[in-house]
């Protein structure tokens, strides 16, 4: 039997290839090319987000052995909570959207992806982790790195994979004049909250030159991008330029900052580029910017090496964001 490797997570996956979802990828690729066999567990009550039914990628389905969400109902590729929390959620989510349409005027949600799980949810967590006999476990976000802490297996591997760190992000914000849409913490507070791993894993070498010197017994990680060999695609002669994200507020930012500011001002100079725009963040431009000439949204698709080649240049215009 092979060596097991459980990846915790507290959010929804529905596509491997989107947003957050890509580092989570190499994380998955670089362990089986490791050895390991890959079981993905999700915490059971807030891996919902809003909603109590959730959908599991096709890709990760292909990556991974084996799906553990404590506390629903499995439907193929779907998972509906059975847990009274989840649906009460929905049901004030839902009550205050529509209120909202009536007129009400309510603030956005303050997000808690940076709050640690529940001593409950944490502690059927990690039980459920347990359960898998595993090897290595790699807690996502710094928020799950508590839930090591109640691992009763011996001999595990504990990690904690990064690719955002919260008190970065919230500081950049700040910088920026931008509300802080998540519920903040300082550095010295996300570095005790990963003192349960024996190693940090991180998507960003800035980020572990932040992270490292308060947890200096720690081994640290740079997980590097996978360079996979694609096809190479022929000079068309077209000018253009890709844009491409999920939706939060720096991808957000960084589209008005190139809709108002950028293109304007590339079309004025090549009227015949073209602007292809990838991802859900294309369901988020307002009819004006549509408008403008070149534009073209794509939304999420599966390959983006159409979108290659010597005549595009990738852009990131990016105003605030964490290292």
């Amino acid at each position: 039997m092979g060596k097991v490797a459980v990846v915790a997570v507290r959010r929804r996956l529905e596509s491997l290839h989107t947003g957050a979802n890509v580092y989570l990828s190499v994380l998955i690729d670089t362990l089986r090319e490791a050895g390991f066999e890959i079981r993905l567990v999700f915490a059971p009550e807030s891996a919902f987000g809003g909603l109590p039914i959730a959908r599991v990628g096709h890709d990760f389905l292909k990556r991974t052995s084996q799906i553990i969400w404590p506390g629903t109902l499995c439907l193929g590729r779907m998972f509906l909570s059975l847990r009274l929390r989840v649906w009460a959620r929905f049901w004030r989510r839902l009550g205050l959207e529509i209120r909202r349409l009536a007129g009400a005027d309510f603030p956005d949600p303050i997000a808690r992806a940076s709050v640690p799980l529940s001593q409950t949810e944490a502690q059927t967590l990690a039980a459920a982790i347990d359960a898998e006999a595993p090897d290595l476990v790699v807690a996502e976000y710094s928020a799950l790195g508590p839930v090591l802490t109640k691992l009763q297996t011996p001999g595990v591997s504990k990690a904690i994979l990064l690719h955002d760190l919260f008190s970065q992000r919230a500081q950049t914000m700040r910088a920026n004049d931008k509300p802080v849409d998540f519920t903040e913490l300082s550095l010295k507070e996300e570095a005790a909250m990963c003192a349960a791993a024996d190693q940090l894993i991180y998507a960003s070498r800035a980020e572990r030159e932040v992270l490292s010197p308060l947890l200096p017994d720690k081994v640290h990680h740079w997980l590097a991008p996978l360079r996979q060999p694609c096809q190479v695609i022929a000079p068309s002669g077209q000018p253009r330029a890709l844009f491409m994200g999920v939706r939060h507020r720096g991808n957000l930012d960084a589209l008005e900052f190139l809709m108002e500011e950028i293109w304007p001002q590339v079309t004025a100079q090549v009227p015949d580029a073209e602007l292809c725009i990838v991802g859900e963040i294309g369901r988020y431009l307002k009819p004006e910017w549509r408008r403008q000439p070149g534009v073209r949204i794509h939304g999420i698709v599966e390959d983006l090496a159409q979108f290659g080649g010597a005549d595009t240049i990738g852009l990131a215009p990016t105003r605030r964001a964490s290292p």
